[in-house]
C-alpha cells in the first residue's frame, strides 16, 4: 500500500502531477524510517517480556509510543508550517508551489502512521501478526476505492489526503485491536 498511491496517479493523472507527488513522498519514506527503527529495538524486548513480565511490557509500549510522540510530531508540524519554504531551498519556487501542500499532507500521514507503530509491534510481539494481516486485507480495498475516487476528483492532492487518511484510521484501528489483545 506504501506505493499505490504513485501507481493511481500515474494512471489517472498526468506525470507532471506524478513528479510533484514523488519529491513530498520520499521525505514521506524518510519519516517512516523514525518508527521502523524504534520498532526494530522494542520488538525484542516486547517479545520477551510479553512471556516474562506483562506489566514492563506496557511500560515498553507506552515509552516507545510517547517516544514516537515527541520524535514524530515536531518534526511533522514543521513540515506542515514550512512546507513551502523547506521546499523552495530544496527544490525552487516553482515547484514549491505545486507540491508544498502535498508535502502538508504527507507529513501528516508520516506522523499518523507514527502513531500506530507501537500498537502494530505489540500485535507482533503478542504472536497475534495475523490480526494485522486481517486488519491490511480489509483496508486494501477501502483504500484503493478512496484513492481512485480523490485522485480523480482531486489529483495529487487527493492522493496526499486519502494517504493520510489511510494512514489515521490504519493507527486507530490498531490502537482499538491492541487494546483487546
Amino acid at each position: 500500500m506504501l506505493s499505490f498511491d504513485r501507481f493511481v496517479l500515474a494512471s489517472v493523472t498526468s506525470m507532471s502531477a506524478l513528479s510533484y507527488y514523488v519529491v513530498p513522498g520520499r521525505i514521506l519514506n524518510k519519516l517512516r524510517l523514525v518508527p521502523w527503527s524504534v520498532a526494530r529495538v522494542v520488538f525484542p524486548a516486547m517479545s520477551y517480556s510479553l512471556g516474562e513480565d506483562r506489566a514492563k511490557s506496557r511500560v515498553i509500549f507506552e515509552r516507545s509510543a510517547k517516544a514516537l510522540l515527541l520524535v514524530m510530531f515536531p518534526a511533522a508540524l514543521i513540515l506542515v508550517a514550512f512546507a513551502y519554504e523547506l521546499l523552495s531551498l530544496w527544490v525552487g519556487a516553482a515547484f514549491a508551489a505545486q507540491s508544498s501542500v502535498l508535502l502538508q499532507w504527507l507529513a501528516v500521514a508520516a506522523f499518523l502512521f507514527a502513531l500506530g507503530s507501537a500498537p502494530d509491534e505489540l500485535l507482533w510481539a503478542a504472536h497475534r501478526p495475523d490480526l494485522t494481516l486481517k486488519l491490511r486485507s480489509v483496508e486494501l480495498p477501502l483504500y484503493l476505492a478512496l484513492m481512485f475516487a480523490m485522485v480523480y476528483w482531486r489529483g495529487a492532492e487527493g492522493a496526499a489526503i486519502a494517504c493520510a487518511v489511510r494512514c489515521g484510521a490504519e493507527s486507530a484501528t490498531e490502537w482499538i485491536v491492541a487494546r483487546i489483545v
